[in-house]
């Protein structure tokens, strides 16, 4: 005599109920990010951050300003709003997405894991200086970020096509793999300049 709520792996159209997926390792819907939400506020401390759906919840770092917190107007004034495509993963239904973002994270084909050019073109940063020929998420020098001297994993755009709650990630030899949304590593904000 209970209420059928759905099946909870395929709750992205059921408002009833949340993902166990999202529930245990956090959403990896780039729209709806806290990440996104971060890097394009100005706002200060305890103030950047608004839930997004009904069971989206307040991600740590909400006690830290918001990347464009502090940065010069000036710079600002000279940005140029992109809009990025971003492919869901099967459990969205596999479509993609339309953002405006201000500052964004890059996405696979665009650091060249993929020569796909669905969420756009590969940077030429990324394809020129490339240790490797062609696409792939092959260990690439060129991809290595750091941190104190110490190369680190860093965030790409899309989800793991696989389930809701994987992300993909360059990890610090430069390859790219995926992990778990709720875990905390670095990003390579980038932007456009008019």
């Amino acid at each position: 005599s209970g209420t059928d709520l759905g099946d909870a792996n395929k709750a992205s159209n059921n408002t009833k109920i949340n993902s166990t997926d999202r529930c245990v390792y956090g959403s990896n819907r780039w729209a709806e990010s806290a990440l996104r939400a971060r890097l394009n506020s100005n706002k200060a401390a305890n103030a950047w951050w608004a839930a997004q759906g009904r069971f989206d919840r307040r991600p740590s770092g909400y006690d830290s300003a918001a990347f464009m917190h502090g940065i010069e107007k000036d710079f600002l004034n000279v940005l140029q709003p992109i809009k990025n495509t971003t492919v869901e993963n099967w459990f969205d239904g596999g479509a993609s997405h339309v953002t405006n973002d201000l500052f964004f994270v890059p996405s696979n084909s665009q650091v060249w894991f993929t020569s796909s050019d669905t969420e756009g073109e590969p940077w030429d940063f990324y394809t020129m200086f490339s240790d490797n020929v062609s696409a792939g998420t092959g260990a690439d020098s060129n991809r290595i970020k750091r941190v104190s001297g110490s190369a680190t994993y860093w965030w790409t755009r899309p989800p793991f096509s696989g389930g809701s709650g994987g992300e993909f990630i360059v990890s610090p030899d430069g390859s790219g793999s995926r992990h778990i949304a709720y875990n905390t590593f670095g990003v390579a904000p980038a932007c456009v300049i008019a």
